[in-house]
């Protein structure tokens, strides 16, 4: 018989974004958005750990009080600031202040984002759970594999 076991988190983050094809999102807003981070995995003999909670927290934390948008809207970047096109509308943003993920930053996009950033840091892990609320009665629900 063999145990299944998994490492848990939850987090709470602020950020901004912008939903281009939906009318009532289309402009520049945020949320709180509350995120559980559930990773599946083989407990390490030497650690004795699934996975370290700061390396899961340090990928959720990179999303606080960002401005989140799709790697297609930023017109340039450089050192100090991005220059991001968001819905016929330009911002100049500083640089540190802005994360880039693949496709609309859509609850589910960001959620996968997480994923592939948790897998990237943490390679050994097995399944990745996370819910990711974007209001108090609206998550989106992934496994990641």
């Amino acid at each position: 018989m063999s145990n299944v076991m998994s490492i848990n988190i939850i987090r709470e983050f602020s950020a901004m974004h912008v939903l281009r094809d939906v009318e009532k999102c289309s402009r520049l807003h945020g949320h709180n958005y509350k995120v559980e981070v559930s990773i599946q995995g083989d407990v390490d003999a030497g650690t004795g750990m699934i996975a370290n909670f700061d390396d899961i927290k340090a990928v959720v934390d990179v999303f606080d009080h960002r401005l989140i948008v799709d790697k297609r809207d930023a017109v340039s970047r450089t050192e100090k600031e991005h220059v991001v096109n968001l819905n016929h509308m330009t911002y100049t943003v500083p640089a540190g202040d802005v994360v880039e993920i693949s496709g609309a930053a859509t609850a589910e996009n960001i959620s996968l984002e997480i994923a592939r950033r948790i897998k990237h840091r943490i390679s050994s892990v097995g399944h990745i759970h996370i819910k990711l609320w974007e209001t108090s009665n609206s998550f989106v629900d992934l496994i990641y594999s």
